[in-house]
């Protein structure tokens, strides 16, 4: 380029940017109330009420539902355990595909970690089916088998790497098996259904986790609604050496620049006796990288209400000082949140002068719901207390939205895999921080029943006692007697609050004492912190005290982060009605008895290092927490 051609390219951007200023200035660009709602995480609220009513999963604006049809599950296992001809396997890897496929063999059959994994890898892979090409066996009526054995809307590649990721660092994956006279590299993975599925990709990676990690962001950037990628550490406390990439990227990325990424960071955590080095992901310093207010509930910080404030109060002023259910019309019409398309040049008119009748029948049927939703009586206005209810609500049934990262530590098969399928369909892109466990991996007690996969289950943020979500309810009932192994709630003396494995220590030993007196409730999903789901389970037992149990040392784990949100949680939701007080309107024991409950603390005493170097001290510890708790 020539210096004329580069001054006059440089006078011509000058002009350009002047012009826009001037305009700027004039208020050529001032943003309109309708506008700026869209903008905000308010017009996602509107939407999530408008859609929920739809019929058609097209139009849904939650994400599909994560069980699956069981001969999805079924065909995908027998494919996932099925050699081909003539493959050379080793033997005790053959011995495990066998014992994989019983996983698989009917509706109650166990399913452990790694293979919950495997399914939902190859569930995500899959493209949608029109016709099933079998019927449904464990219906009466095969006609009434679901439409389509993958029943992804989207499908998906996944991408995995790590340290000794394709074999497992604790032998459990072997999602890449080799001949042993050939040295073949076979991924059984990407044999699911031939033509019919995406790219599975499993690949270790060297010990240079800040290298590594930051090129697996990379990808999930570019590769975002289109690929599931995770990346996994050898031990958890390696992601130590990728610091930067988590706090300058993967922690804060989205706000800086506005970049959103659904990595899964995949972090093995324990207290094994393992020593310092290989027992903590040091689950403390990813939750003080999540950006929640400990001392309100979602949506109660002073900037989401000065928001939901400045934003009812704009459209109240395009709207003449009142809004009725026709300016909703409008609104919704403006906003082009009905089944037929709005023209770009409508989306943000201003609300006074647009017209009634240009709202479709759609348009009316979701002003309905959304009055409906938010409780105003028909002819009258809505205020600025229905309008902040209304958005409160939605920020606390949608606390992911607002988040940073989504930080998980899981303890059942099902849970896993609900939750790396969640991660691809949540309708906002966060990354997840999930703690993995390690001699879990080959613990009996730890699997799930392959109905726990099937149609109608989710992603449980909190596991109650002998509950649906409970991997280890089919022993909560005597089977003998019919007798249930816990006591009526308002028996219970007290409730243990716990994340992650330490939860089956304290199972196995309060079934060996027979205390019928003691409830463990499970925190799978730690941030963002449910605090109305926690309190629905913990307001059952009224009569209990509250503990809180961790193997960490007392400076590390998860208690310095849920201490104070439990506080809030008993303060603000405590005193609400549970679904067993019926007709009372609020529970039998009072808010500010709820208020004022205290969480003791159990687990080791706080520490600079991680974990002690002693296995005999490792199990004097652990033994004296257990005793503590269930005491």
């Amino acid at each position: 380029m020539s210096g004329c051609e580069l001054s006059r390219w440089r006078s011509s951007w000058t002009a350009a940017a002047e012009e826009q200023w001037v305009a700027a200035s004039e208020g050529k660009y001032k943003e309109t109330a309708a506008q700026f709602l869209v903008s905000t995480w308010q017009g996602n609220a509107l939407a999530s009420v408008s859609r929920s009513g739809s019929q058609s999963p097209e139009e849904d604006y939650r994400q599909e539902p994560t069980g699956l049809p069981l001969t999805t599950l079924q065909r995908v296992g027998q494919a996932i355990c099925t050699l081909p001809e003539g493959f050379n396997c080793h033997q005790d890897v053959a011995t495990l595909l066998v014992a994989r496929r019983d996983m698989v063999a009917h509706a109650d059959s166990r399913v452990d970690w790694a293979m919950a994994e495997a399914l939902a890898v190859g569930t995500l892979l899959l493209h949608r089916d029109p016709i099933p090409d079998t019927p449904h066996p464990f219906l009466d009526n095969p006609a009434a088998a679901p439409l389509g054995w993958g029943l992804n809307r989207g499908h998906y590649d996944v991408r995995i790497s790590g340290q000794d990721c394709e074999r497992g660092t604790f032998g459990q994956r072997h999602a890449v098996l080799w001949d042993q006279k050939t040295a073949q590299r076979l991924v059984l993975l990407s044999s699911v259904k031939p033509g019919a599925q995406d790219v599975v990709e499993v690949w270790n990676s060297p010990l240079n986790e800040a290298a590594v990690l930051g090129f697996e962001y990379g990808y999930s950037l570019g590769a975002r609604d289109r690929s599931l990628v995770v990346w996994e550490a050898q031990f958890g406390d390696f992601a130590n050496n990728a610091q930067v990439i988590i706090d300058q990227f993967i922690a804060s990325g989205e706000e800086k620049w506005g970049q959103t990424s659904g990595l899964v960071l995949l972090l093995p955590h324990g207290y094994d006796g393992q020593g310092p080095d290989h027992s903590s992901a040091r689950i403390e310093r990813w939750l003080q990288l999540a950006k929640d207010d400990p001392d309100t509930l979602p949506g109660h910080s002073p900037a989401h209400r000065r928001i939901i404030k400045e934003t009812f109060e704009a459209i109240s002023r395009e709207t003449g000082g009142k809004m009725y259910k026709d300016h909703i019309l409008q609104l919704l019409t403006a906003l082009g949140l009905g089944s037929k398309a709005r023209s770009s040049s409508s989306s943000g008119a201003n609300l006074a002068s647009s017209s009634t009748s240009s709202g479709s029948s759609d348009d009316a049927e979701l002003a309905e719901l959304l009055w409906e939703e938010m409780g105003i009586p028909e002819g009258q206005a809505l205020t600025r207390g229905n309008w902040e209810r209304f958005m409160l609500q939605y920020m606390r049934r949608y606390a992911e939205r607002d988040a940073n990262l989504c930080i998980v530590n899981a303890t059942t098969p099902a849970q896993y895999f609900h939750l790396l399928r969640r991660q691809v369909n949540l309708p906002h892109k966060k990354p997840l921080v999930l703690f993995t466990p390690k001699y879990l991996l080959h613990h009996r007690p730890c699997s799930s029943a392959l109905k726990d996969f099937t149609i109608g289950t989710f992603f449980n943020r909190v596991i109650d006692d002998g509950k649906a979500s409970d991997n280890t309810r089919h022993r909560s009932v005597n089977k003998a007697t019919g007798q249930p192994f816990l006591l009526p709630p308002d028996a219970i003396r007290r409730v243990v609050l716990c994340t992650g494995q330490v939860y089956y220590q304290l199972s196995k030993v309060r079934r060996a004492k027979r205390l019928r007196d003691v409830v463990l409730v499970r925190l799978e999903q730690i941030s963002p912190f449910p605090h109305d789901l926690l309190m629905n389970v913990v307001r059952q037992y009224k009569n209990a005290e509250l503990v809180w149990a961790q193997e960490e040392p007392k400076n590390m784990g998860a208690w310095s982060y849920v201490q104070p949100r439990l506080v809030t949680a008993l303060r603000h939701c405590g005193g609400l009605a549970h679904s067993s007080d019926k007709g009372q309107g609020v529970s039998a024991i009072a808010a500010e008895q709820w208020a004022s409950k205290q969480v003791k603390y159990i687990g080791r005493a706080a520490a600079a290092s991680p974990a002690t170097a002693s296995f005999a001290i490792h199990q004097k510890e652990t033994q004296d927490i257990i005793d503590a708790a269930m005491a």
